[in-house]
């Protein structure tokens, strides 16, 4: 059995991380936490996914286990998160999109895919253009924007005064068997795997921002060409999910799932976190 790991998708701004679980680990779509404003969110880590608060809580928590692929890119090389790769920061940013450039230009994807891939090119090079525009903008220090998974800036007319506040984000993406034969194996026929996001925006009382979370999450059967995309879930402005739930290969000789989890927040907020994995068998 092979296990590979693609980089379709891999940037973050201010802090990313990725998550999964081992691909035997049955999955648990997460709920939202939805915290209140006043209070620091805290990271917590459940064996499923890693939430992410800021690049220095990750260096903290997880520095130990990562290696550093390119500026802003980290690949996990140990513990249940191994094989995945996080991407943060500008740096990370400019990383996945070059990775996306260069993959359309390939010779050989289906119209389907080269689609997908040219409207993620679009959505990453109109982030890119905000986080240029954000670096000007009065009040807004670059030091603040390379700390924080989201990070909001918002203007108040009345108090003539800019409010800053914060957001965290949560992504998996998580494949393997996982039909028991019933002697601790798992049949090789039957694979699965799902993807999931996460986002919350931590607003503070009497601060109402003009801004939006996006979160997506897709799974692609490669051999079948099915894909599963997620539909929005939205809890408040504040709030939201996408998770496909289960998508199944099998019974098959051979299987081949990818899946994308991805969160981005736009407007006053501004961050993006995405992750993306592979289960070839």
């Amino acid at each position: 059995m092979t296990r590979r790991l693609t980089l379709t998708t891999l940037a973050a701004l201010l802090a990313a991380t990725s998550a999964q679980a081992a691909d035997t680990r049955s999955a648990r779509l997460a709920t939202i936490d939805a915290e209140p404003a006043a209070r620091p969110v805290a990271t917590r880590i459940d064996g499923e996914r890693i939430r992410v608060e800021s690049e220095a809580q990750f260096k903290r928590d997880y520095g130990a286990q990562a290696e550093k692929l390119a500026p802003g890119v980290y690949l996990m090389n140990t513990g249940p998160f191994a094989g995945k790769t996080v991407s943060m920061g500008v740096d990370g940013l400019a990383y996945d999109l070059a990775v996306l450039q260069a993959r359309a230009r390939e010779g050989g994807l289906k119209a389907g895919e080269r689609s997908d891939v040219q409207k993620r090119i679009v959505e990453l090079e109109t982030l890119a253009r905000a986080y240029e525009a954000r670096q000007v903008q009065q009040g807004f220090t670059a030091k603040a924007q390379l700390n924080w998974s989201i990070s909001c800036t918002t203007y108040d007319p009345f108090q003539y005064r800019w409010h800053y506040y914060y957001g965290s984000s949560e992504v998996v993406v998580n494949g393997g068997l996982y039909l028991d034969r019933g002697d601790g194996s798992f049949n090789w026929y039957y694979a699965r795997m799902y993807a999931t996001a996460l986002m919350n925006v931590n607003e503070p009382y009497n601060v109402f921002g003009n801004y939006w979370v996006y979160p997506t999450a897709s799974v692609t059967n490669n051999l079948t060409g099915q894909t599963v995309n997620a539909p929005l879930q939205q809890y408040g402005r504040r709030s939201a999910a996408a998770a496909t739930g289960y998508v199944y290969s099998g019974p098959s000789f051979g299987h081949d799932l990818s899946g994308t989890a991805t969160a981005q927040a736009g407007g006053d907020c501004l961050g993006y976190l995405s992750v993306s994995d592979s289960f070839v068998l």
